[in-house]
């Protein structure tokens, strides 16, 4: 299931943010954290495990779980469904 280019948020509140974008069928999302300490972290899905998430997962579903579970969620579904990711820190 190819998903065409778009931008989204997932959740932008005074301290944290989680936003994704669709760019040639890849996923990527950014998770921003300001405070103390300000930390910004970059998740990439190639095209291929894009697609195995939304075919397990439909993308709206997916934001909306993300939501109420919030990162730690992302990360634990990822690896409890055998999404590969891999990420930066800035």
């Amino acid at each position: 299931m190819a998903v065409n280019d778009m931008k989204f948020d997932i959740y932008s509140e005074r301290y944290v943010y989680l936003g994704g974008e669709i760019r040639n069928g890849a996923l990527e999302l950014i998770s921003e954290v300001y405070g103390e300490y300000d930390s910004e972290k970059h998740y990439y899905l190639s095209r291929s495990e894009t697609e195995k998430l939304f075919s397990i997962c439909p993308m709206e579903e997916f934001i909306e779980m993300c939501r109420k579970g919030r990162l730690i969620w992302m990360e634990d579904y990822f690896n409890r469904s055998g999404i590969k990711y891999r990420t930066a820190g800035i």
